[in-house]
């Protein structure tokens, strides 16, 4: 887990996506591992353009290899403080299923927005490590990198 807060303001994050992006390293370096190890990626996705595109920025300048990239808010809705767990039970579900959830409700995307959103289920069978973010109000990152059992 990797954890950041770059309280600029009460419910707007950086623009840049910094505060996500450290959040994300973060994870990853408590693990022990590169950029390239996530396969996937369950996005915040929380629908707002603010939002929405800072998380994409941060996404690209941590991941350029493009991991595929799944939300789960379109179907489930925003549970507020209990999206994060939930979105963890659902990488649980798709490291175990070698499965990647779709995006549903995503139709068009930001063309500056350069991620592989899926809009469809993937398989995906050496599924090893799934990164997802978490990015609430106040500025507060959260970042959880699942893997398997050591």
């Amino acid at each position: 887990m990797g954890l950041s807060c770059d309280a600029q303001h009460p419910t707007a994050p950086r623009a840049d996506g910094s505060g996500m992006a450290a959040a994300m390293a973060r994870a990853l370096a408590r693990a022990g591992l590169p950029p390239e190890a996530v396969d996937t990626i369950c996005a915040h996705g929380s629908g707002t353009l603010a939002s929405d595109a800072a998380e994409a920025r941060a996404i690209g300048a941590l991941f350029p290899h493009r991991p595929p990239v799944f939300g789960l808010k379109g179907a489930l809705g925003h549970s507020l403080g209990a999206a994060t767990a939930v979105e963890a039970a659902v990488c649980v579900l798709a490291l175990r299923a070698g499965c990647l959830p779709p995006t549903v409700g995503h139709e068009v995307q930001d063309a500056a927005m350069a991620l592989d959103v899926l809009t469809a289920p993937r398989a995906a069978p050496g599924l090893r490590h799934v990164l997802s973010g978490g990015f609430a109000f106040g500025g507060l990152n959260s970042a959880l990198l699942l893997g398997p059992a050591s």
